[in-house]
Parts: structure tokens; C-alpha cells; sequence
């Protein structure tokens, strides 16, 4: 990335909305802008946007420097099963392994658990008579002859990927290398993963479904990745694209045809990235990060201004809050949940009479009722529109009108009818079911890691996010909402914040007190020095990379392991020391207490190494005209909790100044998304342009509020 650079763009792609930042660099000043995605093809709207923003800013396409894109592409391919058609290379007798996974139930007590099923159907995985042990001796050699007969009948041209995964390739990766080079000549228009080259790591079924993913989505991204970038030079951008990577950081395209699994959190990760800047604005150690769009909601816990982070993501879970029935992959990921609930969420009454929201999102096409794009089914955004939530003249900053009537059609045919209740009461209740089940999703995410909701600010943002922030905090008393500027499309601002990074994994099964300082050093070293190189290609100054050194520990016996940082880049006695204190610490934390009687093994070492961070500062000053379009200055808004519609005002986020507050109810709308605040809270805006909602805390008064190191601090 060129210092002298001016002008670079951030592109996040979701489900039903394309969201993007145009920033000058220069200045701080940026302009953001929100189209509906291209469900056929998502690079189309990417384009559009792109061309569309540039024109409103008046900037040139030659201008840009670079593209910054996140996108659910990779998640959305593995979800609703539309990769490419991947055999799988095993050694012989393990087969099998993708379908037993690791032999557990989620929940012993259900005879009938069910699982994903396997992207690799039976017909397509081969048995390669092979055998490597443990040690990285290989005890059966491969038969490169016989393995060429078996790839013979896939040269129809059915199969686009071809995984391979042999029994311990991460001690010696001698064999899977072969594989590949017999794969590559016999099949040289098919895309080939090696477990050896994606996840270096012990745990077979793990390592091979990580393997396989990346397999399943590697042609589907790649030909996507090639649109793109060549629908970019057509436009005549000479910048390079750079995509976001789960862990919130970013690569290069090359890196992302190669580990496109690594792209399956790419869009969530970078609305974290920018909550994590957050943390000095907000004045605040503790942050939630909700992220709400049209199709689903995102939430990950950030403490001491960093997300939790893990090399276990699990996904397209059969039964929704239970780990372990899934798809695991192990790659680097910032830690999140994410459940389908979102504006496009169907709302509808199931076969036992009840009213459900989701998972099944409407999209960009048809879209809610309200958007008079065809659609007839009633969703989360027309009951919001129908309680006075949204504005239907100054959606999307006036850009979308939204058909109030037809919102109103769609709940009385298939919500309120059926369960004998008027429109208003039966959109509360779509409402309060889509907020319940946010609340839920988030309270077991904070329990499951020892957290106290009550101790945490709820970040809200994405579209729909702010619109049920207040009340998702309140049934978890978390105390603060936090709605930063230009909410509505933080991801996209996100991107721009992201520093090109690479993290690599090494198995390293060692008892802690018998690990060989100078053999461990080396191992680092090697690690380090691949991940460089990564971002050496990119263009990145090795002066400029940070590197970070961790052990992946647990007690002897134990199969779920720890991630301990190492303090400095070196391990000796006296990081021994260090690294033991800080196990037996965040075990405690984990876990409640630690058994110091027991022996610590370490089970895998990770480098992490990234280039400068971006210094968007959350993208200082933007530049938008403060017209309110059609808003009116009161309307009648439905509240839970409350018998009737209240009359609230209606105010612009440019209306609010630092150190004043109001008094809920109050409903402050902006282009890309609104902030709906209860009548028991109240509003202000702390000296950084976030939106600080102090729930439960409004009074009949109007009591002066103060500022205290930028932030609002309300009277008691």
C-alpha cells in the first residue's frame, strides 16, 4: 500500500445490503453509501456501488489506491451447500472419518443427534494406500502409479476441487506433497488443498474438515474473486483489491484463492475490528459488538479493547446453540456467534400455533413487503415499520420508500389473523420475538465464557442493529448502549482499519517441562519467517511487521487447549516461568480454578504477523449532506411494555451536540440506520460522535448532563 495513497474504499457485502466507505486519507473525511446486493452474482453490486459512490464524491477511479472487501461468500457457499463438487484423497481405511467425525454426541442424551452432512459424498473419496506415523516416519510409502489409476475417471470434468488429507501430515508432509503433484498433473484444471498446506495441526476429523471446506469453497471463490478484479480494471482502477480475513486482518487476492476458508468471517470481523478502535472513545474495557444487518446477527465480547480470538470456529450447526454439531474449522477467527435474525427474517406462524422468527431471511430479493420488490411475506423490517420504528420516506437516506400498507397486508394474512390479534400487537410481537432470541443468543455466548453482561457496553450497528440495541440490553441489564457514527455501515469502515496480516499453526505435542528451548526458538523462528514472507509479496516492509508468538497449552489428559501469548519473542526458563502463570491465570478464568498439581502439555504454537495498522482514526469527519429528507419532527411510535402508541420526537444525529442529553422516548434517524431509545432512557452524545444510551436511567427531569474525558456523564 502506497504511503502517498489518497483515496481507498472499503466494500462489505451482506445478504440483503451492499455497504461502502469511500475515505480520503488525506483529510479523514469520507462518504459512505448502501445499495441492495446482487443475489445472482454479489461482485455486480460491488461494481455498481463502487461507480456509484466515486461519481457522488467526484473522485476518479484512477484515484483509489486500493479496495478493502469483506464478504460472506465463503460462509454462504459452505451454509447453503452451492460449493463446487471436491473429491477427497485419505489414507486408506479412513474414509469414513469425515461422516464418524470424532465419534461424540453433542448431547448424550439424544439417541437421534443429528450432524451436517458431509461435503465430500462417499463416491468421490478416494482410499490412498499410504501410511505416515506420528513420529513423521513413513511406515507405508505412497504408490504414485496406483494413485494416478484412481484419479483416471475423474477426468470427466464433474470434479472442480480435490482435497487431501493423509493420517499425520503435520508431522511430515511428505506424502500429501506427492499427492498433490500427481493431482496437479493428472487433473491441472482442478484446485487442489493439502491439509499439510491449511491446517499444519494434529486432529485428524478436525484438520480434514478444515481441508475439505477450503476444497468445497475454492473454485466458487476463485472464479467470484476473478469477476471482481476484473470487473475493477474494466472500470479502470489500477489499485490493488485486498479481502479481510476472519481474524480481522486482511490479504492479498492470491492469499485468499489459496485459503479461502480463512474468508468465512470476513465481513463480521471487520464491524469488530472497528468496535475494538472503539475503546478509548467510549471510555470503556468492556464492549459487546452487535452487529445486526438484513439477513444476521453478529455478537463477540472485546476485553482490554481486543475480541476474543480462536483457531476453532464451528459451523452450519445443526441445532443452533449446541457446540459440536457442526462443521469444525480450524482457522483464525476472531470468536463470535451469529444466529439468523435480521430485517429480512420471516416472521410466521409454525404448525403448533406459535409465532417464529427466522432463521429464513428474505434477502435482497424479494425483500420485505414494505420494499414493494415482490415480496409478499411479513419480516422483521415490516414490523418495524409498522411500530413506528422507520421512517418511510428516509430509508437508506430517502433512497428506498417503504410501502407502510403493504407491510401492514403481509402481518394481518399471515401473523395476526391467525392468532387473533390487530397488526400493531402481532408486529410487537415479531418484535419481541426477534429481540428475545438476540438477548438469548447473547447471554449464552457471555455465560459459556464466565461473563458478567452487567460489567459490559452493548456496541450496536449494522442496519438493524441500533433499532434493537436498548431493548436487547435491557433483558440482559447490560447498563450502556453505544451506537458509534456511521453505524450502519461499520464493517465497511472496519476494512479500512485492518492491517494485511497472516497467522500460521504448527502441531507441537510437547510436555511443557521437557519442551527444548533452542528446538522451540527454531520452531517459531520458521513459522515467523513464512508468515513474513506472506506479506512480503504484498508489498509490506518487513521494519513495519509486528510479530506475536503463542503456545497453545493444557493439562495433561486433557484434549481442549489454552492459547497463552508469549511475552517476548524467545522461550527460556525464565518465559517458562511467565508462560505457567499466565496458563494457570486464564485457565482460573475459563474454568474457575487451576490444578497446579497437574502437568502442562503443549499441544500446538502459533505466530501471528501483521503490517502497520490502518490510522482511520473511525474515519474522522464525514462528509454527507445534513438534510433529514422527509423526517418528520414527531411520530407515533409502539413501545414494549407500553399500551399505546407515544409521540416521540424525531431527531438527526447532526441534531445532537456533545454534553446534551434527551430524555427518551426519542427516535434519532440517520441514512443508513435508526436508533429507537426507550421512554425509561435517556440519550447523549459523548465529544467522539457516539450515540451513548443509558438504559433504565431516564427521569422526568431535565437535568443538566456534564462531559468527563469525552464522554457524556449524566446527572444522577
Amino acid at each position: 500500500m502506497s504511503a502517498q495513497s489518497r483515496y481507498v474504499v472499503g466494500v462489505d457485502i451482506g445478504g440483503t445490503f451492499t455497504d461502502i466507505v469511500l475515505l480520503d486519507r488525506r483529510s479523514g473525511n469520507y462518504v459512505v453509501h448502501k445499495l441492495l446486493t446482487s443475489t445472482a452474482d454479489p461482485s455486480e453490486s460491488v461494481l455498481l456501488g463502487i461507480s456509484e459512490i466515486l461519481q457522488s464524491a467526484g473522485v476518479g477511479i484512477d484515484q483509489l489506491d486500493y479496495v478493502v472487501h469483506g464478504t460472506t461468500l465463503t460462509a454462504n457457499t459452505i451454509i447453503q451447500r452451492q460449493g463446487a463438487a471436491a473429491a477427497l484423497l485419505v489414507t486408506a481405511g479412513f474414509e469414513d472419518i469425515i461422516e464418524m467425525r470424532n465419534e461424540q454426541r453433542y448431547d448424550v442424551y439424544d439417541l437421534f443427534s443429528e450432524f451436517p452432512e458431509p461435503l465430500v459424498p462417499a463416491a468421490l473419496r478416494i482410499p490412498v494406500e499410504e501410511r505416515m506415523l506420528s513420529d513423521g516416519q513413513a511406515l507405508v510409502a505412497l504408490d504414485e502409479e496406483k494413485l494416478r489409476g484412481q484419479l483416471r475417471p475423474l477426468q470427466d470434468g464433474k470434479v472442480q476441487a480435490v482435497a487431501i488429507c493423509f493420517l499425520h501430515a503435520y508431522a511430515n508432509p511428505e506424502h500429501e506433497q506427492l499427492a498433490k503433484r500427481v493431482v496437479e498433473e493428472e487433473l491441472p484444471d482442478v484446485a487442489v488443498s493439502v491439509s499439510a498446506e491449511i491446517v499444519p495441526h494434529a486432529g485428524e476429523y478436525e484438520r480434514l474438515s478444515t481441508t475439505v471446506a477450503n476444497a468445497y469453497v475454492q473454485p466458487i471463490m476463485g472464479n467470484y474473486l476473478a469477476r471482481l478484479e476484473q470487473g475493477l480494471r474494466g472500470l479502470g482502477c489500477r489499485g490493488n483489491l485486498y479481502l479481510m480475513l476472519s481474524d480481522g486482518g486482511m490479504s492479498t487476492i492470491d492469499t485468499a484463492r489459496q485459503f479461502p476458508v480463512r474468508l468465512f468471517e470476513s465481513g463480521p470481523a471487520a464491524g469488530i475490528t472497528a468496535t475494538a478502535r472503539l475503546r478509548e472513545d467510549a471510555e470503556s474495557r468492556h464492549l459487546v459488538a452487535f452487529d445486526m444487518g438484513g439477513t444476521t446477527a453478529k455478537i463477540c465480547v472485546i476485553d482490554g479493547g481486543q475480541p476474543l480470538t480462536t483457531w476453532d470456529l464451528e459451523v452450519a450447526r445443526a441445532h443452533r446453540f449446541r457446540r459440536g454439531s457442526g462443521l469444525p474449522l480450524r482457522i483464525p477467527s476472531i470468536e463470535m456467534v451469529e444466529i439468523g435474525a435480521g430485517g429480512g427474517s420471516l416472521a410466521q406462524v409454525n404448525e403448533l400455533g406459535l409465532l417464529k422468527v427466522g432463521p429464513t431471511s428474505t434477502g435482497s430479493t424479494p425483500g420485505p413487503a414494505c420494499y414493494g420488490r415482490g415480496g409478499t411475506r411479513p419480516t422483521v423490517t415490516d414490523a418495524l415499520l409498522v411500530l413506528g420504528y422507520l421512517n418511510p420516506g428516509y430509508f437508506l437516506g430517502g433512497r428506498l420508500s417503504l410501502d407502510r400498507a403493504k407491510a401492514e397486508s403481509a402481518i394481518a394474512r399471515e401473523v395476526a389473523r391467525p392468532l387473533g390479534l390487530t397488526v400493531e400487537e402481532a408486529a410487537l410481537g415479531i418484535y419481541r420475538i426477534a429481540c428475545g432470541q438476540m438477548a438469548e443468543a447473547m447471554r449464552v455466548h457471555l455465560a459459556e465464557r464466565g461473563k458478567d453482561p452487567r460489567r459490559y457496553s452493548l456496541v450496536a450497528f449494522g442496519g438493524a442493529g441500533p433499532v434493537h440495541a436498548c431493548e436487547v440490553a435491557r433483558a440482559l441489564k447490560i447498563p450502556r448502549v453505544i451506537v458509534p457514527p456511521s453505524a450502519g455501515i461499520m464493517s465497511a469502515g472496519g476494512l479500512l482499519m485492518a492491517p494485511l496480516a497472516f497467522s500460521m499453526l504448527q502441531s507441537y505435542p510437547h510436555p511443557l517441562a521437557k519442551v527444548d528451548a533452542t528446538d522451540l526458538n527454531d520452531r517459531f523462528a520458521e513459522l515467523a519467517t513464512q508468515a513474513k514472507q506472506v506479506l512480503v509479496d504484498a508489498g509490506v516492509a518487513e521494519s513495519g511487521m509486528s510479530v506475536e508468538w503463542s503456545l497453545d497449552l493444557k493439562y495433561s489428559g486433557q484434549k481442549h487447549t489454552i492459547e497463552v501469548p508469549l511475552r517476548d519473542q524467545r522461550f527460556d526458563a525464565e518465559a517458562t516461568t511467565a508462560i505457567v502463570e499466565d496458563f494457570e491465570r486464564l485457565y482460573a478464568m475459563v474454568h474457575g480454578r487451576a490444578n497446579k498439581s497437574l502437568d502442562i502439555f503443549a499441544q500446538a504454537i502459533k505466530v501471528r504477523v501483521a503490517g502497520p495498522v490502518a490510522d482511520s482514526g473511525w474515519l474522522a469527519q464525514r462528509t454527507i449532506s445534513r438534510e433529514h429528507g422527509n423526517a418528520a419532527d414527531r411520530r407515533q411510535v409502539r413501545f414494549l411494555g407500553q399500551p399505546a402508541g407515544i409521540s416521540c420526537p424525531v431527531l438527526h444525529r447532526a441534531d445532537l451536540r456533545p454534553g446534551e442529553f434527551e430524555q427518551g422516548p426519542v427516535v434519532v434517524e440517520e441514512p443508513e440506520t435508526t436508533t429507537i431509545v426507550g421512554p425509561d432512557d435517556r440519550i447523549g452524545l459523548d465529544s467522539w460522535g457516539n450515540l451513548v444510551i443509558e438504559i433504565g436511567r431516564g427521569t422526568p427531569s431535565k437535568a443538566v448532563g456534564k462531559e468527563t474525558n469525552g464522554v457524556v456523564a449524566f446527572a444522577r
